[in-house]
């Protein structure tokens, strides 16, 4: 039985999807895994961590589905949460990607067993409060729909629509009330559609569309409509008012799609991703699924900048910053490398993003900040430059950090530490806190990649760094962009005003250079004056 089958057959109650990477054993969960099965998606990262819900009899059975060399499989098992018994019916496919195996499955709850207490006797009852279609039309409707679109090569497209908050209107308003909602909201919906589309109530909160041969700009004023009509609705008749909130996922067929019951897994994966959205409602499964393989790439990448923090594979290389004047160098700045084990060191630069939106850069950003005063305590006439994540600057953590590591005035004076323009954007309050705080330990702050964000010299001032770097774009092809020359000029002039020094990055040609000099920049960088080196260029160079 597929998923499909499962999802529309009557009692049924709902369902959440899985991806189950059978080399890693690592479950990913599509779905609200607590209010579907009562567990956390924490306590089902892996098989064996599901298998702990299951009794012994029903493992085997477990065991015997999921370890079969079948491609596609389906079965029921008992899972007990606290005080309450699930029916699972379970259904996935088996897929091989890039050397990997992996299942692609939903997990269904049939019905909900409340166990008493000191008793050995049950009480069922069903989780369903407002019934749909389970009868299968839809899935007759997709059939009918597949069968015409091999014959005469017709295009469709599988919408599902759910109002997200029907259970909290449930809460409030109770049955009835949402059961008039939905039925106001079927003949709306119905009525907006063209008069070829095909239309379903089904589930409790869900409707489903069947368009032919739909192009991109009615796809787009169908869904338009529809979200206007959830978004906006009023119903004359209730008294009270009611605020509704939707997602929609949908699926093209038939080309790609094997049957009725793969379109409604497919859209339902796009369903289930646009509820995860915040900006927007709505997502197809193509898209889901380059998102879903976007996020395994980033995981990938995040495991191997984790594996070489754990490995101590992390190494700094260190790029001359220039006088203007006479060339000497007055610092370096300190740029993370991954030593890969066979001689060469790859940059982790675009690591760093995908560090911040798993919350491990501050790891990281401490990791360099010791191995920086770590070899300063070594080098004493060499100073330094560090970069620091946007999210770092805002850590109450990281202060508390630099307060106790940085007491020796002797190397906080030697250390300078950048900042992005994006961290004054996000929140200039913290950005100028972290500025007077890092400036108090002794150390100098310096604004990084000026000129791409929306910053303004009045904010510049307000900040009170002590260095402005003028973003690579701007030095670049500088002698053909006079606009260009325009801000540097401006931004050299304000920077002087104030007593701010001037750095300008990625200098690559001793014209260039020249150029920089004569406008009044105070330091440079690039690969003019020298590239990134893991080795320590201090120790044959003349430090100013």
């Amino acid at each position: 039985m597929s998923f499909a089958k499962r999802k529309f057959s009557k009692g049924q109650g709902n369902a959440v999807f899985y991806i189950h990477n059978l080399n890693s054993d690592k479950l990913t969960w599509y779905g609200d895994t607590k209010t579907v099965l009562g567990i956390k998606e924490s306590d089902l990262s892996s098989k064996d961590k599901y298998l702990e819900f299951l009794s012994k009899s029903d493992k085997k059975t477990y065991e015997a589905n999921i370890n079969s060399h079948a491609e596609e499989v389906s079965f029921e098992y008992k899972i007990t949460v606290k005080d309450h018994e699930l029916m699972i019916k379970e259904h996935a496919i088996r897929e091989t990607s890039d050397g990997e195996d992996f299942l692609h499955g939903m997990i269904a709850v049939q019905n909900e067993t409340k166990l008493k207490a000191g008793k050995g006797k049950y009480n069922l009852s069903s989780k369903n409060i407002l019934a749909g279609e389970y009868d299968g039309a839809l899935l007759e409707s997709l059939s009918k729909c597949f069968t015409e679109g091999h014959d005469k090569k017709y295009n469709y497209l599988l919408l599902l629509v759910s109002i997200d908050n029907l259970p909290m209107i449930i809460s409030w308003h109770g049955e009835y009330i949402a059961n008039k909602v939905m039925e106001d909201l079927s003949r709306k919906i119905k009525a907006a559609l063209p008069d070829s589309a095909i239309f379903h109530r089904i589930e409790n909160e869900q409707f489903a569309i069947i368009l032919k041969n739909p192009i991109i700009s009615e796809v787009e004023q169908i869904t338009t409509e529809v979200s206007r009509i959830v978004s906006l609705y009023k119903n004359h008749n209730l008294e009270d008012t009611v605020h509704l909130r939707l997602s929609i996922g949908s699926v093209h067929f038939p080309l790609g799609v094997k049957d009725a019951y793969d379109a409604i897994n497919k859209a339902f994966l796009g369903l289930t991703h646009a509820k995860g959205k915040t900006y927007e409602f709505y997502c197809d499964f193509e898209d889901a699924r380059r998102e879903h393989i976007d996020a395994q790439n980033e995981m990938t990448q995040l495991h191997y900048l984790q594996e070489a923090y754990n490995g101590n594979r992390l190494v700094l290389a260190y790029q001359p910053i220039v006088s203007a004047k006479d060339g000497s160098v007055q610092y370096y700045e300190c740029l993370l490398r991954i030593n890969n084990g066979n001689g060469r060191y790859d940059s982790a630069g675009r690591f760093i993003p995908i560090a911040e939106k798993m919350g491990t850069v501050e790891a990281i950003d401490e990791y360099v900040l010791r191995k920086v005063v770590e070899e300063l305590k070594i080098s004493k006439n060499v100073k330094l430059c560090l970069n620091i994540s946007n999210l770092t600057t805002g850590s109450e953590n990281w202060l508390k950090l630099c307060s106790q590591i940085l007491k020796d005035t002797d190397i906080s004076r030697r250390i300078s530490m950048e900042i992005t323009e994006t961290a004054a954007n996000k929140d200039l309050r913290k950005t100028a806190y972290f500025t007077a705080t890092m400036q108090n330990l002794g150390c100098t702050v310096a604004l990084d990649d000026f000129g791409v964000g929306y910053t303004s010299f009045r904010q510049l001032r307000s900040l009170s760094v002590d260095t402005v770097k003028i973003d690579g774009s701007y030095i670049l092809g500088l002698e053909e962009n006079k606009e260009n020359l325009i801000f540097i000029r401006s931004l050299v002039d304000f920077n002087k005003s104030y007593g701010l020094k001037t750095v300008a990055e990625c200098v690559e040609t001793g014209e260039v250079a020249k150029k920089l000099i004569e406008m009044g920049v105070d330091l440079m960088q690039g690969y003019y004056f020298g590239a990134p080196k893991v080795s320590k260029p201090w120790e044959t160079a003349k430090v100013a």
